[in-house]
């Protein structure tokens, strides 16, 4: 479980990363390579703080239900019960959390390299929570 949103996250960058250079080689010559740049950046970085925002509270879970962070054990039922809610609670609400549709629509559409985050995201969230145990939330 705890290398699938990593293994997702440097699919996507590696992406983004040859989005970014393919760009900028093919568009060298065009007047309007500053904002074309620009605007891409600001894409990317959009995508990115996004993927940020949902990983740290599940890397910060998922640290806790592996007892990975020594303070933070589970030993105890109730609280891995606990844990494994709320990662249940942060995959659901993922969607609103994870890049906007619209973002993710326009970066895979992009007409340079074939990106396809959106299915990677999918994909991801997908296995993440079939990883779950059943729990009724």
């Amino acid at each position: 479980m705890r290398r699938l949103w990593p293994q997702a996250r440097r699919r996507i960058e590696a992406g983004l990363r040859d989005l970014r250079e393919t760009v900028h080689r093919r568009c060298a010559s065009q007047p309007d390579r500053a904002d074309i740049e620009r605007l891409l950046d600001l894409a990317i970085a959009d995508m990115r703080a996004a993927m940020d925002e949902f990983e740290r509270p599940l890397t910060a879970l998922l640290d806790r239900l592996d007892g990975a962070v020594p303070q933070a054990r589970t030993g105890d039922i109730q609280q891995r019960h606990q844990v494994l809610v709320r990662l249940k609670l942060l995959l659901a609400d993922a969607p609103r959390v994870l890049p906007d549709q619209k973002l993710v629509a326009l970066l895979d559409a992009n007409g340079f390299v074939s990106l396809d985050s959106g299915s990677t995201l999918r994909r991801v969230l997908h296995e993440l929570s079939h990883q779950l145990p059943y729990l009724e939330v």
